[in-house]
């Protein structure tokens, strides 16, 4: 079985977009913290993932793809790491780099798909340290955020996700009380819940169910489904859409614990990520 993201084109113009808008930003960025003048990492969570999705589609070197996961990782943590501690003085490690900087009181970008998309791309890089800090960043503060439309059923997903790499941890009953928190969800974020939560818990159900042939039927229909929801004329050029973290992630840890190799082929999931042929 083979599901195709649909023809992006414009690929040269996309090129040059790339250069301008994020590989030049990097040294602007960190010039910009050592100076004291950049206080909000929001921009530059998004631009890294532009910038993993960009890079992929342009076939980039794998070292190149691999350092924007790095980007959109120590960035991610950075955010945390500001408004986890509220006027401390902090160091964070960017681009290879210790820069000092000054925490404070944030609410924006601290939401559960800012924190899910810095534990997926911890996840597919293996990065056990970055994992670890996911891990120990409280709900409380996720629940504070500005996101609208959050509710108990994203909690949930996000408290079950960070029990996967907890040894013997209550995965199955954290699932659970997932699927029953469906119903918190709000209507504006419900098609998003659908098409793209939902398929992903269906995967680790499989998952934890040690079923192989369930794992590549839940795959063919998450994939479908994130088609359906990126895949839209309208969506084209929505670099978000272009791969699937939420589903890379699960294959690439199930690849690790069980040795399991997708049966669906997709250039949503490049196999070597999956792989960890890095």
């Amino acid at each position: 079985m083979q599901i195709e993201r649909p023809d992006i084109k414009n690929l040269e113009f996309l090129e040059e977009e790339f250069e301008m808008d994020f590989v030049e930003e990097i040294d602007f960025t960190i010039d910009s913290i050592k100076k004291g003048t950049y206080r909000n990492f929001g921009p530059e969570i998004n631009n890294a993932l532009d910038a993993i999705h960009l890079a992929l589609v342009l076939n980039k070197p794998k070292a190149d793809i691999l350092s924007y996961f790095d980007l959109l990782i120590d960035y991610t943590i950075a955010n945390y790491q500001v408004a986890m501690h509220p006027n401390e003085d902090l160091v964070l490690n960017i681009h290879q780099q210790s820069l000092p900087f000054k925490g404070y009181e944030k609410y924006s970008f601290i939401d559960v798909d800012t924190w899910a998309n810095g534990f997926y791309a911890a996840v597919i890089t293996r990065n056990q340290i970055a994992i670890s800090f996911f891990q120990g960043v409280p709900e409380k503060l996720l629940e504070a955020s500005e996101l609208k439309g959050a509710a108990a059923f994203d909690f949930k997903v996000v408290e079950f996700l960070k029990e996967l790499f907890v040894p013997k941890g209550q995965l199955g009953q954290l699932l659970i009380e997932a699927f029953e928190a469906q119903n918190t969800v709000a209507a504006s974020r419900q098609s998003y819940v659908n098409h793209i939560r939902i398929p992903e818990l269906d995967l680790y159900h499989a998952y934890l169910d040690h079923d192989t042939n369930a794992f590549n039927e839940n795959l063919e229909k998450a994939l479908k489904q994130h088609l359906a929801y990126w895949g839209t004329k309208d969506q084209a050029y929505n670099s978000k859409g272009w791969h699937t973290l939420p589903i890379l992630a699960v294959c690439a840890l199930a690849y690790d614990t069980k040795k399991l190799e997708p049966s669906v082929q997709s250039n949503y999931l490049p196999e070597w990520l999956i792989k960890a042929e890095f």
